[in-house]
Order: C-alpha cells, then sequence, then structure tokens
C-alpha cells in the first residue's frame, strides 16, 4: 500500500506535529495528501480520482461491514493514520452514507467486488469510516417551510440580521456550488444540496464532546471561505456572515455550543442566499430523518 510508503508516511508525520495550529489549513493538507495516493489508483476500478470518488466507493461497502480481513484492514490503515473511528460506529455511516449516494449515482453503476476488498481499503486508507456526513433528502416544500422546520433553533431576532433579509428568488438557479467542511469529517468538504434558494446538509455529532465545527467553501475552494465573524459562532448570537475569501483560519460555526447534543445526533445544517447571491445565514437544527 502507498499508504505505508515512507515518503508519505515522513508528510503525514509532519502534519501531525502540526496539531493545535489552524484546523481547516491542516485538514486541507491533509485531503490533499491522500488524495496524491487516491487519485492514482481509484480510476483502475472505475471511479474518480477525486475525493467524490472515495465517497462513492466506501458507499458500497456495507456488505463487508462484518468481514474479519475488512475490519482488520479498516482498523490498521486509521491506526496507520491517526483517525479515531471506533468499529461500533462504522454500520451507522455507511448506511447514512448510501442515502447520500443514492440520490446522486445511477442505479446501473456496477457494485464492488468481493474480491477487491483489500484493495479498497489500500486505496481509501483513514476515509474507510470517516466518511462525509449524509446530505439532506429531497425538500419539497420550499424555503418558507424548509426554513419553517427549523423551530425552536432558529436565531434570535437580529441575529444574522435575519429579518433584513431578502432571499435569493426559490425559482432561481443557485449561483455557484457551496461545500460544507467539519470536523465530523475531518474537514474534508462535501457538496450541499441546493434546494429552493438554500443550501441545506445533514451533519452527524461523532465527537464524545458533543460539539462539531464547521465552515462553508464557494465551489468548493479553500481560498472562498464563507465564515462567522466570531469565533465558534452559535445560531444564537448576533454575528455576521464573512467571504468568500482566505481570511477564515480559525472562524468557525460551532453545533452544540448552546444546545443539547449527544454522540450520533444528526443536524440539518441550511445556508440561505440573499437576493444579490450571498450567502446570508447559516442556521442549524436537529434532523428527525423527514425529508
Amino acid at each position: 500500500s502507498r499508504f505505508r510508503d515512507e515518503g508519505f508516511l515522513a508528510e503525514l508525520r509532519s502534519l501531525q506535529a502540526r496539531r493545535g495550529s489552524d484546523a481547516t489549513r491542516l485538514a486541507m493538507e491533509r485531503q490533499e495528501l491522500l488524495l496524491s495516493v487516491q487519485a492514482s489508483v481509484l480510476p483502475r476500478y472505475g471511479f474518480e480520482g477525486t475525493q467524490m470518488g472515495v465517497q462513492r466507493m466506501m458507499s458500497e461497502w456495507g456488505p463487508f461491514l462484518k468481514d474479519p480481513e475488512f475490519r482488520r484492514l479498516t482498523i490498521e490503515i486509521n491506526d496507520l493514520l491517526g483517525i479515531h473511528m471506533p468499529p461500533e460506529t462504522w454500520e451507522r455511516r455507511i448506511e447514512h452514507f448510501r442515502r447520500i449516494v443514492a440520490t446522486t449515482q445511477p442505479r446501473e453503476r456496477p457494485r464492488i467486488a468481493p474480491g477487491i476488498v483489500g484493495r479498497c481499503m489500500a486505496i481509501t486508507g483513514g476515509h474507510a469510516m470517516g466518511s462525509s456526513a449524509p446530505r439532506c433528502p429531497v425538500i419539497t416544500d420550499g424555503v418558507a417551510d424548509l426554513t419553517a422546520s427549523l423551530g425552536s433553533s432558529m436565531p434570535r431576532p437580529g441575529a444574522q440580521a435575519v429579518r433584513r433579509l431578502k432571499p435569493w428568488p426559490s425559482k432561481r438557479p443557485r449561483p455557484f456550488k457551496l461545500s460544507i467542511a467539519g470536523t465530523w469529517d475531518d474537514y474534508d468538504p462535501d457538496e450541499m444540496r441546493w434546494e429552493a434558494g438554500c443550501f441545506t446538509y445533514i451533519a452527524m455529532v461523532v465527537q464524545q464532546e458533543g460539539i462539531e465545527f464547521f465552515q462553508l467553501l464557494v465551489n468548493g475552494e479553500w481560498g472562498k471561505t464563507v465564515y462567522p465573524s466570531i469565533p465558534d459562532a452559535s445560531t444564537f448570537e448576533e454575528h455576521e456572515v464573512l467571504g468568500p475569501d482566505d481570511g477564515g483560519h480559525g472562524m468557525n460555526w460551532c453545533i452544540g455550543k448552546l444546545e443539547q447534543t449527544r454522540v450520533g445526533m444528526t443536524f440539518r445544517i441550511v445556508a440561505q442566499l440573499d437576493v444579490d447571491g450571498r450567502v446570508a445565514t447559516v442556521q442549524w437544527a436537529p434532523h428527525t430523518g423527514e425529508s
């Protein structure tokens, strides 16, 4: 496995030694390092040499979760890459991830062959169980009902200037793609879903502390980060939405700062655009599993 190459491991150790510095910058560099291996191997098995290709392969691993060799390889490589992802969390994560790919991947795509399970582990490495949180199911009732569904977790009047918002027309095409990068997935960007003038996403709480942090990226680019004007911002605190630019280092939204959370709990995150096509508000609330 190229993940065991001494040059790769030396670069990985160098990144890990910088823990405590800018988390988003480290996450970006770590993702680039992993993809430097994945991009050259994934196409051999019919997948894109991108993070999306990694995610699509991972979505097909459900039948192998109880396979002893699969479990051994997963644990071994996650340990090698310094990722804490206990086996008891795997089934839940894979099941959620299947729901994501089911909305984006053609039905006729062949499923992964059992004989290459070991090679899958070598290809994807520490991302085996550190998969992106699931995207929101299709929302059909429009932006008003979507915003109303956030209920008591809506920000207080005045937070993020909600009352002054002139929203992006719900039937107008999106002006750009928006990705989310959070601690639940080690800051690996994942594209948000566009629906009725909003970008939406479902994030899962994975940290024992019950707190997760995130930023938003226009077109998936770290140089076009959208972030709050205060550190660790919650929906209940007065703040502005800044960016897109490269000035958001250390500035994150924080789920669990002022609301009760637990490991395994999911939250629907909604980023609403104003009429000028800028992210105007970022809100979230517990997700019930309904679309």
